[in-house]
């Protein structure tokens, strides 16, 4: 990308987050927002450019959290690159080409083939959905799946401030850190995700902040679909997927400057004849791509 495109890119962003903002449901978010000076209307934020450079430039360049292995510690920033499993799918794909759900045993064995990989410096997260694994659980489970299967750096999944204090517990247990001693030795990551257009809700909020408390890094991910959540123009859609990362980034380091945060995005185009997110499609990579600019230009990892 030119940088001119880059500069456009990042103009548009401003105009959305000041003339039509993002809305926080969470109450805690919205205290920190007022809190440092933000214009909150409801649950609202608008932002300025001012607003959003001085608190974006400090987060870290670079940042990292390490496995059980010293070979798996992962390290992000720059022009560094690492694989990480999939996630999301509910549904499992047999030889012959039925779908049927996800349970917890293909979980195990998707973890284990993760595991065996060295491509691979991060596992974990939640690469499919078990049916079988109520949702009050399934945070802990499938860390637990994880941390008993695989000596890589350990990416945890998303869940209530209850939720995501017993996964920074565990984490401590298996590596025999304290709290403080992990707030200064990173090993766990998570993923939060915006809601496009232009929200953070609830449990993504109580991750972020718990992540944030003990200094763990957090990717902060919009999944923005060209033609039915985002604007049918790709331009259109990394405007609107920058606003929504870069505000929850400002947001981020409101409550904990220079907490470890990374730019991410799964935005992509919507599949018009069945209104899916088209994951794999030539326009999803042109997102990421300029999504990777984008990230650059702010000075934070991705």
């Amino acid at each position: 990308m030119s940088k001119e495109n880059v500069r456009k890119i990042h103009e548009a962003t401003m105009r959305i987050l000041s003339s039509t903002g993002v809305k926080f449901h969470h109450p805690d978010a919205v205290k920190v927002l007022k809190k440092n000076g933000i214009r909150v209307e409801g649950n609202i934020a608008y932002f300025t450019e001012d607003d959003i450079m001085k608190w974006v430039k400090k987060a870290p360049a670079y940042t990292g959290f390490k496995g059980a292995d010293p070979k798996y510690h992962a390290k992000i920033g720059g022009d560094l690159v690492l694989n990480a499993p999939a996630a999301g799918p509910t549904k499992i794909m047999e030889k012959d080409g039925t779908l049927r759900s996800a349970q917890i045993e293909d979980l195990v064995k998707m973890i284990k083939l993760y595991q065996q990989n060295d491509h691979y410096v991060i596992n974990g997260g939640l690469p499919c959905q078990p049916e079988n694994v109520p949702e009050e659980w399934s945070t802990l489970l499938l860390y637990y799946v994880a941390q008993r299967h695989s000596n890589k750096a350990l990416w945890c999944g998303c869940g209530n401030y209850e939720q995501m204090e017993a996964v920074v517990q565990m984490c401590c247990a298996r590596y025999g850190l304290t709290t403080e001693e992990l707030k200064e030795d990173p090993h766990l990551f998570a993923i939060v995700n915006t809601n496009t257009p232009l929200q953070f809700d609830i449990r993504m909020t109580e991750t972020l902040f718990t992540m944030l408390k003990y200094r763990q890094p957090v990717g902060i991910t919009a999944a923005s679909m060209a033609g039915t959540t985002a604007p049918i123009t790709l331009a259109g859609t990394v405007a609107l997927t920058n606003a929504e990362v870069i505000a929850v980034i400002a947001l981020s380091q409101m409550y904990a400057p220079g907490a470890p945060v990374i730019y991410g995005s799964q935005s992509t185009n919507a599949d018009m004849a069945t209104c899916a997110i088209a994951i794999g499609s030539p326009e999803g990579a042109l997102c990421y791509k300029y999504c990777a600019e984008m990230a650059r230009f702010y000075g934070v990892p991705s």
